[in-house]
This record gives structure tokens, sequence and C-alpha cells, in this order.
């Protein structure tokens, strides 16, 4: 994360929660849906087999045949934190 940040104009705030690490979709989301409505964009970092899974969860209709490591995949959601459930078409791929 170090060195993602100081690539970026303007250091955003950091939060580890050591919870995420070795949590299945459901753990996740519930740690995502915590997420201030005012955050636009959150960068959750994490381990395989969870982070493929949380993006097929979301992106049900998109074939993931593969999440390496080091991957990332950017999903646009049109409903608040709050409100992000996968399967409910609320959200897009983009990357």
């Amino acid at each position: 994360m170090e060195l993602v940040a100081e690539s970026l104009p303007d250091s955003p705030p950091v939060d580890f929660e050591r919870d995420l690490y070795g949590a299945d979709v459901p753990a996740a989301m519930e740690l995502i849906s915590r997420t201030d409505p005012e955050v636009g964009t959150l960068l959750v970092v994490g381990h395989n087999p969870t982070m493929a899974q949380l993006v097929g969860a979301f992106m049900p209709d998109e074939p993931l045949d593969s999440f390496p490591t080091a991957g990332l995949a950017v999903i646009d959601l049109e409903v608040e934190w709050l409100y992000a459930a996968p399967g409910t078409g609320a959200a897009r791929l983009l990357t």
C-alpha cells in the first residue's frame, strides 16, 4: 500500500482490517458495508480465494477464469456501500 500511496497526488486514509485476512465473502461484504457513504473509492486488498470469489459474487454474468496474484478488479457500484450486495445487479466490472 505504501508504494501505491506514493504514486497518488494525495495520501488516502488507510485502515487495516485484520478480520479480512481469512474472511469468506459474507464476512468481507460485512466489512465493506461499514464504509462511510461519503467514501467514493474503496480499495480492498486481500487474499485468494476470497478476493476472486468476491469479484465473482458481484459479477455472476462475467466469466472469471482466473484471478492472479496481485490481480486487480475495478467494480462500479450503483448503490451505497451499505446496500452493496453480490448478485443484485447493482455493480458492473470496469477492469
